[in-house]
């Protein structure tokens, strides 16, 4: 792994700055940063302050700092989030609270679904009975629009699941309601607490 200083070069160069560029940036922004201390950064003799740090990086348009200086490693493939992942998280940011809650149902629904499948790809949705899983998840997010329509019969095994999904959570709500009641009264006695 290269150390902070082989990257903050890296990407300044990357970026086409000049070490009093970004020197002159950063000490308009009230910090102290001449070129000598830039090259000092530079080369690993000493580590700029967070502030100068993470202006740099906004400088050099380095998105996820952490994992650009390899302080975390996700899955494989997992980095920087990429422009268009950026644009869907400023696009999710203008939306209503309720229609985040749908967005939010929606990648849970899928995620859950996916574990149900091999893997992510045209093989997952050529799987037999893939679509027929997929699809009611895209028409429930979506409130039904579009003019998609399911058959009667899979809208009501659609419900049937529904239904039971909601009776098992407000099975688990009760039996812990009733669990905690039972701990509070053997905890207070005739108003006396026994610990």
């Amino acid at each position: 792994m290269k150390e902070l200083g082989e990257k903050l070069k890296e990407a300044r160069v990357k970026k086409g700055m000049s070490v009093q560029e970004i020197s002159d940036k950063l000490t308009g922004r009230g910090l102290k940063a001449s070129p000598k201390t830039v090259y000092s950064w530079e080369s690993g003799r000493s580590q700029p302050t967070p502030d100068a740090l993470l202006y740099m990086c906004e400088q050099y348009g380095i998105s996820d700092v952490l994992a650009y200086f390899g302080y975390i490693s996700g899955p494989e493939g997992q980095g920087p989030a990429t422009p268009e992942e950026m644009e869907h998280m400023q696009n999710y940011r203008r939306l209503s609270r309720e229609s985040r809650r749908i967005v939010d149902d929606m990648i849970g629904a899928l995620l859950r679904e996916s574990r149900n499948l091999p893997e992510f790809g045209e093989e997952k949705l050529s799987e037999p009975g893939a679509g027929d899983r997929l699809l009611p998840l895209l028409i429930s997010a979506f409130g039904g629009g579009g003019g998609l329509r399911l058959k009667p019969e899979r809208q009501v095994q659609m419900a049937e699941e529904e239904g039971e999904r909601i009776r098992i959570q407000q099975d688990k709500l009760q039996r812990e309601r009733e669990e905690n009641a039972a701990r509070a009264r053997i905890r207070f006695s005739g108003g006396t607490r026994r610990d």
